[in-house]
Parts: C-alpha cells; structure tokens; sequence
C-alpha cells in the first residue's frame, strides 16, 4: 500500500504514523511539514551534506515521528528513502521517486525483486 502524503492521508493515518509520538501539534507538524512545495530534491548525493536537500528533509520527517534515523535502499533501489520504524512492513513516510508517500518499504523492495 503506497499512499500519497497529502493533507487528507495524512490527517487519516497520523495516530498510526505517530504512535506513542501522537499529540495533536506533533499531526499538525507533520501535515505542515509534509505538505510543503519548496523543498530541494534534487542533489547529486544526498548523504554527503545534511544540511540541504532530501536528507535534511526526511529528517524533519524523521524527528517529528520519532523514528530510527533516515535510512535508503541503495543500492538495490537508490530512489527509495524511508524513515525507520524499526519494522520492515510499518506504515511510515517514504520518499520514492521525488514524491513522499504513506507506506512500507518492504513492499516496495519486494515489488523490485
């Protein structure tokens, strides 16, 4: 299940997203900062700078979850960047093809093979 990381998905899926993390403000953080149209995507290495792009991103993403770290795919599918759950198949936030998704990782990585 690959779910787009809109306003309405969001709101419906932030009690499992959160977990034990779950406050109203933490939703409300999370929308906000998912939602946003002005983020840098596109860098020829992420990992290699944290203070730009996709990782400095998906670590806000990462602190307002209250996940394990962002962690990716390479280089079985170098696209795919994921907030660690800790669980292969948790529902968490996922940016795959320069677009952020509700999901599990697995999946995605199974569909490949």
């Amino acid at each position: 299940m690959l779910l787009r990381a809109n306003r309405k998905n969001l709101k419906e899926h932030a009690k499992t997203l959160l977990g034990n993390f779950y406050t109203e403000q933490r939703e409300k953080d999370l929308i906000e900062v998912c939602t946003k149209e002005n983020y840098t995507l596109y860098v020829n290495n992420p990992w290699e700078d944290k203070s730009f792009g996709i990782n400095a991103y998906m670590d806000n993403i990462d602190k307002i979850l209250g996940t394990f770290g962002v962690e990716n795919c390479y280089p079985d599918i170098p696209n795919l960047y994921y907030c660690n759950k800790g669980d292969t198949y948790s529902i968490t936030i996922l940016h795959y093809n320069n677009k952020l998704y509700i999901g599990d990782w697995g999946s995605i990585v199974e569909k490949q093979g």
